[in-house]
C-alpha cells in the first residue's frame, strides 16, 4: 500500500466522528465479545462492553487515518495486480496504468 498517514488532533471534532465509526463498525457479537477473541485477560470472559472502549480510550490511544493511494496485490500463484484509488484531483486511471 502506498499513501499517506494523518494523525488526527485530540478532541477534534474529525477524530470524534472516526472513533465513533470504529465502534459503530467492529466485530464485537450480541454478547459484547469480540468474535476474534472471545476470553479476556486472564483466559476469563470479557466483562461489560466486551472491552470495545478499552481499544479507543485511554490517553495513549490515538486516531490515525490512513488516505490509500495504489495497492498492489499478488496471489499464491504469482499474479500480481496494481489497484489506483481514483481521487478528484487525478485522472481515472484503469489498473494501475
Amino acid at each position: 500500500m502506498n499513501g499517506t498517514a494523518q494523525l488526527l488532533d485530540r478532541g477534534s471534532d474529525e477524530e470524534k466522528y472516526y472513533r465513533e465509526e470504529h465502534l459503530s463498525n467492529n466485530t464485537f457479537d450480541s454478547e459484547g465479545t469480540a468474535g476474534f477473541n472471545s476470553l479476556g485477560s486472564g483466559g476469563q470472559p470479557p466483562q461489560g462492553d466486551g472491552g470495545r472502549e478499552h481499544f479507543v480510550a485511554g490517553e495513549e490511544v490515538r486516531v490515525i487515518v490512513v488516505h490509500i493511494k495504489d495497492i498492489r496485490t499478488s496471489d499464491w500463484k504469482g499474479g500480481v495486480k496494481d489497484w489506483v484509488i481514483e481521487t478528484e484531483d487525478a485522472a481515472p486511471r484503469v489498473n494501475g496504468v
